[in-house]
């Protein structure tokens, strides 16, 4: 089954922003680090602001979700199952 994954930024440091700018390279390098991770998981369909996401199950795409940096940075991801109509 597929899921969309819409990631929320909310208050997560966004590259260029002086939330961004207070976090040491270190870390900066560590959350591009993460994203470009998560966009190698099998399954994993990448976009601008959302993900498509193929997993056997909804616990499957959670899981996947919390490895998401916005997630843990002041944003959220919402996770909804894919239908095809046609």
């Amino acid at each position: 089954m597929k899921f969309a994954l819409l990631i929320y930024q909310g208050s997560t440091p966004l590259s260029g922003t002086d939330r961004w700018k207070a976090l040491s390279e270190a870390q900066q390098k560590a959350i591009y680090a993460e994203y470009a991770e998560l966009n190698k998981t099998p399954g994993m369909e990448p976009g601008g602001g959302f993900s498509v996401y193929e997993a056997e199950s909804m616990e499957a795409a959670i899981a996947l979700a919390a490895r998401i940096p916005a997630a843990r940075l002041g944003g959220a991801v919402e996770i909804r199952p894919v239908e095809t109509y046609w």
